[in-house]
């Protein structure tokens, strides 16, 4: 994944012991699946492929999915922070991350080079900003919920951020 920064997924390629996917994902999973990928196994959802947790990482910016995680699936965070956000929370994250940065890149043919620019845009769980030079501008955001956070990026890696929020899962 070019540019993105980097991607870890815990799933297994083609021929390895799909079982312990399966037990690392679902701890409670009561049958003993068999280790090569041609012998059927018992399942509770047999046609469905059990997703893998995602993490996308670069230089000061965390994004995370854990579809097999409790209330808390999607995780945002820089270097030396991150705050886990409900599956609605993480969708609103990324829908209005992107079309902030929609938003800002259309102005640019609007603005003077040397001007800058604050757009916000809010859903009913979080409140976001970006703020800055329509090609390079930083990115704040306020979680409304009931764990309350504030929290941001400088301009140099919100570009990286925005481009994997595009590609993390499909809203």
């Amino acid at each position: 994944m070019g540019g993105v920064g980097n991607t870890e997924r815990e799933d297994k390629g083609e021929g390895e012991d799909k079982g312990e996917i399966m037990n690392s994902l679902h701890p409670n999973f009561p049958h003993t699946l068999h280790p090569t990928p041609y012998t059927p196994h018992p399942s509770p959802h047999p046609t469905r492929r059990a997703m893998a947790k995602i993490l996308k990482h670069g230089n000061g910016w965390r994004l995370g999915w854990d579809p097999e995680a409790g209330q808390f699936k999607g995780l945002v965070g820089g270097d030396e922070w991150a705050i886990e956000l409900t599956e609605a929370e993480l969708e609103d994250f990324c829908r209005l991350l992107l079309k902030l940065a929609q938003t800002m890149k259309e102005m640019a043919g609007e603005l003077m080079d040397e001007e800058k620019i604050a757009c916000e845009m809010e859903s009913d769980r979080l409140w976001m900003e970006a703020e800055g030079y329509a090609d390079a501008f930083s990115v704040r955001f306020i979680l409304n919920g009931g764990r309350r956070c504030e929290a941001g990026w400088p301009p140099e890696v919100v570009p990286d951020l925005v481009q994997a929020a595009a590609v993390l899962k499909v809203f």
